[in-house]
C-alpha cells in the first residue's frame, strides 16, 4: 500500500518569499491606499455620553414618605399599601432606548448643528450617511432577494408603518446610539456617535430625558389615574353633601328643637340627618383617600441623579484611518501571500511516496 507523505522545504519557501516579497508588499500598499480613500468618505464621528442612577424602588416603607406614617395616621391617611407595588426593574432601561418607539420619535426632533443651524434630526442622517442616494444605487438582484409587500393607506392608528428609507435610518442610528446598564453599580449609560459633536450632545440630552419621563410615566400611570378618579368622585359627592347640608340647616330653620312636633316630623328629621351623616362620612372618606393618593404619586415619582451632563466633544472619536489603512495593509498583503502560495505549491512543498 503506497503512502504519500508532504514535506515542507524552508529553504524554497524562503527563497519564495524573496522572490515575491514586492509584489506582497505592493499588494498591502494598494490595499491601504484603498481603505484610506474609502475612510476619507466616512464622516467624522463625535461621541457623547451621560450615566444616570436610578431609584431603586423597595417594598417597605423604610424611607422616603415612609417617614411621614405616623403623622398619615393622625389625618386620617393610609399609607399601608404604598409600598408593595412592582415597577419597571433597571434592568430593562436599556430596552427603552433600543427601540423602535424611540428612534421614530428622535426622527421627528430639531437639533441645532456645530454652525447654529436648526434642523430635524431624520434630514440629518440622512445627508451626512447618503441614505437616500444608497436605497436608489440598489441593485436589481436586491429587488429579486428582498420581497418588497404593499401597504393599504387605510392602516388602524395603533399601527406605524415605517419606510424603506426610514427602516435604514432606524438600522444605522440602532449601531450609533446605546443603552448599557452597569449590572454592579446599577448606573445607566447613554452613548451617542456621530457627525456633529453639538447634535451628539444633544441627542445624548435627549435620549436621557426620554428615558426618565418615560419611566416616570410608567411608574406614575395608575396612581395618576387613580388620582384623577377621585377627583371627579369628590365633586359628585360634595355637590350630595352640599345639598344635603342645606336641607338639614333649612329643616332645622322651620321646625326647631325646643318646638312640638309631630311624629312625622320626627320621622323627617331622621331621614334628612341620616342622609346628611352618609354623604358626610363619604365625603370626608374620599378626602381622605385622595390625600393618599397625591402621596401616593410623589412615593411612585422615581428620582433620576444624573451623574454628569453630555459634554460637546473635542476630538473625533472616529473613524481610526491609520488603523483602518494598517489594517488593509496587513489583510491584503495576506491575501496575497496565500494566493501566490496556491499557485506556487509544488516549488517548496516535497512529496515522497511510501511503499
Amino acid at each position: 500500500m503506497e503512502e504519500m507523505e508532504y514535506n515542507l522545504d524552508f529553504t524554497s519557501l524562503w527563497i519564495f518569499f524573496k522572490k515575491n516579497s514586492l509584489i506582497v508588499f505592493f499588494s498591502g500598499i494598494l490595499g491601504a491606499i484603498g481603505i484610506f480613500i474609502f475612510s476619507l468618505r466616512q464622516p467624522n464621528e463625535y461621541q457623547s455620553s451621560v450615566s444616570v442612577m436610578p431609584e431603586i424602588e423597595t417594598n417597605s416603607l423604610t424611607g422616603g414618605i415612609g417617614q411621614f406614617a405616623g403623622l398619615a395616621d393622625l389625618a386620617g391617611v393610609d399609607l399601608s399599601s404604598m409600598g408593595s407595588n412592582e415597577a419597571i426593574r433597571p434592568d430593562l432601561y436599556p430596552n427603552i432606548i433600543n427601540n423602535n418607539s424611540f428612534f421614530i420619535f428622535l426622527l421627528e426632533q430639531r437639533v441645532k448643528t456645530f454652525s447654529g443651524d436648526s434642523i430635524v434630526f431624520e434630514d440629518f442622517i440622512k445627508s451626512n450617511y447618503d441614505l437616500e442616494e444608497s436605497i436608489s444605487k440598489k441593485s436589481i438582484l436586491d429587488y429579486f432577494i428582498t420581497d418588497k409587500i404593499e401597504i393599504s393607506d387605510s392602516l388602524p392608528d395603533d399601527i406605524i408603518y415605517i419606510s424603506e428609507l426610514k427602516g435604514e435610518i432606524i438600522e444605522k442610528l440602532q449601531k450609533k446610539i446605546n443603552a448599557e446598564m452597569d449590572k454592579k453599580t446599577g448606573i445607566v449609560t447613554i452613548s451617542v456617535e456621530l457627525p456633529d459633536p453639538v447634535i451628539s450632545a444633544y441627542v445624548a440630552k435627549l435620549s436621557m430625558d426620554y428615558l426618565t419621563d418615560f419611566v416616570i410615566q410608567y411608574r406614575t400611570d395608575k396612581a395618576k389615574k387613580d388620582l384623577e378618579f377621585l377627583e371627579t368622585q369628590i365633586e359628585s359627592a360634595k355637590i350630595v353633601y352640599y345639598k344635603n347640608q342645606r336641607s338639614r340647616a333649612s329643616y332645622a330653620d322651620q321646625i326647631p328643637e325646643s318646638a312640638i312636633r309631630f311624629k312625622s316630623a320626627d320621622v323627617e328629621r331622621e331621614r334628612i340627618e341620616s342622609s346628611y351623616k352618609v354623604t358626610f362620612n363619604f365625603y370626608n372618606q374620599l378626602i381622605q383617600q385622595y390625600e393618599t393618593a397625591k402621596m401616593k404619586v410623589q412615593e411612585k415619582t422615581p428620582v433620576f441623579k444624573t451623574l454628569g451632563m453630555p459634554i460637546v466633544p473635542y476630538k473625533k472619536s472616529g473613524p481610526h484611518r491609520l488603523i483602518m489603512s494598517i489594517g488593509g495593509f496587513v489583510f491584503f498583503s495576506g491575501v496575497s501571500i496565500i494566493i501566490l502560495a496556491l499557485f506556487n505549491f509544488k516549488s517548496f512543498v516535497k512529496s515522497k511516496v511510501h511503499l
